[in-house]
């Protein structure tokens, strides 16, 4: 499995024209640049596990995967969240990143929150922070 699900999901998120429409290339993994402008979507793993039977690797991937969504205000973070949860929750076929294609079995919304992050120093603003947390069920070629 060279494409994590991680990565699958940006692409999917990314490929959403109403996603693209507002935050254009600004999907992030892992952090976003502190320069970033607003909203933005930063996608991290945050837990995993393979499935297992008696002769070893099944072929099945559980990952994890938190998504944030970043905005100035609670109305436009909620409105990303919910077009990202339009892309991704539920989602089942082929992804393809960069010439290597990965099956998504399926993912599955298993959360959602939302709040204020205050200013850290008093010289920046508060940003609205929805996060979503994904199950992605994968498939994995395992070689033995």
């Amino acid at each position: 499995m060279s494409v994590s699900a991680v990565q699958a999901l940006r692409a999917l998120i990314a490929r959403n024209p109403n996603v693209s429409l507002r935050i254009g290339e600004r999907v992030f993994i892992g952090y976003a640049p502190q320069a970033a402008a607003m909203p933005f979507v930063v996608l991290s793993q945050v837990g995993g596990r393979r499935q297992h039977h008696l002769r070893g690797a099944a072929e099945v991937a559980w990952s994890n995967v938190q998504v944030d969504v970043v905005a100035t205000d609670e109305a436009v973070g909620s409105q990303l969240a919910n077009l990202v949860r339009l892309s991704l929750d539920a989602y089942r076929g082929g992804v393809t990143v960069a010439g290597d294609t990965t099956y998504l079995r399926h993912v599955a919304l298993e959360s959602e929150s939302g709040d204020v992050q205050s200013p850290q120093d008093g010289t920046d603003a508060g940003v609205w922070v929805q996060t979503q947390t994904y199950q992605v069920v994968q498939a994995e070629t395992v070689t033995r």
